[in-house]
């Protein structure tokens, strides 16, 4: 599930040129500074009307903090947005950013992760950490609108990778930390070393690479990948199964 933050609606205008996306039903739209996603039904007058008062909310918020970096200054930042009611009955726009380069969610305000993003892991201690939470989510995003973009190869290789250190880790441990078992690890190398002539054209095979790269990400983030801290077994917990109790203390007589 996505993070999402809700931001009031002011004014602006802008125009939008409009083609097909692919699993949840959303509607991709090219704004001339950047692509923007959106659930809502643009074909209506005063949805679009609120799409394009967000949108300028969204740019003078960006402006206001970062003064001489741009926004949407590339392909590589995607809007994904939603127009929703708050409890007052409110439209309000529920809304994040993509960063492709660094493979990032973000907003223009800072916002501290919150428990969903962290799925409730105490002892988080690095920025590196919590960027596997961040990347995970960023898979979840090209999962969702795989249309978008194919994986290049540098992507693939990746994921190819970390399937075979999968596998490895099947021979060499007694109990391996990969939650995936050796005949599902071969049947995703198979499906990464199909001969696929044109991925751009084939959104289910790249929602699949994108979703196990989620899924890789996640192992990461729940692994302590790189962090300083022990290392168990699969299965293997660092509390006790059961509570002990404190041993009785006697008194010693003369």
């Amino acid at each position: 599930m996505f993070i999402l933050k809700a931001v009031g609606i002011i004014a602006g205008g802008n125009r939008y040129v409009l083609c097909s996306s692919f699993t949840s039903g959303g509607t991709e739209l090219w704004h001339e500074y950047c692509t923007v996603v959106t659930d809502a039904n643009i074909t209506h007058d005063p949805t679009l009307t609120i799409v394009n008062k967000a949108l300028r909310h969204i740019c003078t918020s960006w402006e206001s903090i970062h003064h001489a970096d741009p926004l949407f200054c590339s392909a590589n930042v995607v809007l994904v947005l939603d127009i929703v009611l708050d409890g007052a009955g409110n439209h309000v726009c529920e809304y994040y950013l993509v960063y492709h380069p660094t493979r990032v969610i973000f907003w223009p305000e800072q916002i501290n992760p919150s428990r969903s993003l962290l799925c409730n892991m105490k002892g988080i201690q690095s920025e590196a950490h919590i960027g596997y939470a961040i990347n995970a989510q960023y898979w979840h995003h090209r999962g969702l609108y795989p249309s978008l973009s194919c994986p290049g190869q540098a992507v693939l290789h990746e994921l190819k990778d970390m399937i075979l250190h999968a596998i490895g880790d099947h021979l060499i441990s007694a109990s391996s930390t990969a939650s995936y078992g050796p005949d599902e690890l071969k049947t995703m190398l198979d499906i990464i070393n199909s001969r696929i002539p044109d991925l751009q054209n084939m959104p289910g095979v790249c929602r699949i690479v994108y979703i196990l790269m989620k899924h890789f990400a996640e192992e990461k983030y729940a692994n302590l990948h790189g962090e300083q801290a022990v290392r168990l077994n699969s299965g293997v917990s660092i509390f006790d199964s059961a509570p002990r109790k404190c041993p009785t203390k006697a008194p010693i007589g003369d």
